[in-house]
């Protein structure tokens, strides 16, 4: 299993529930890869969402940070300077889900 952490940058006032609404959009999004496991979306501030997406290969992994980066660009005024990837690999420990 792999996995990869994202973060998206979301203008200040961008309440609780964009936020949520952001993170059904990228779920569904992500949910549609060959290989995809699991997604869980955090409001990390009130201007950031902070997602991890749990895929089965490598190869589903590219494909979900591919995915996120065209999500931000089309959703964020065109560009992806508005997403933050925070890290990505191979899953080496994990318990539940």
């Amino acid at each position: 299993m792999f996995a990869t952490i994202v973060r998206f940058d979301l203008p200040e006032m961008t309440s609780t529930e964009e936020c949520a609404q952001l993170g059904r959009e990228l779920a569904t999004l992500l949910s549609t890869i060959p290989g995809f496991l699991a997604y869980i979306a955090l409001k990390a501030s009130t201007a950031q969402i902070a997602a991890v997406a749990i895929v089965e290969d490598r190869q589903s992994l590219d494909v979900t940070q591919q995915r996120c980066e065209q999500w931000a660009s089309g959703r964020f005024d065109g560009s992806a300077a508005h997403i933050q990837p925070l890290g990505a690999g191979e899953i080496i420990a994990q318990r539940g889900l």
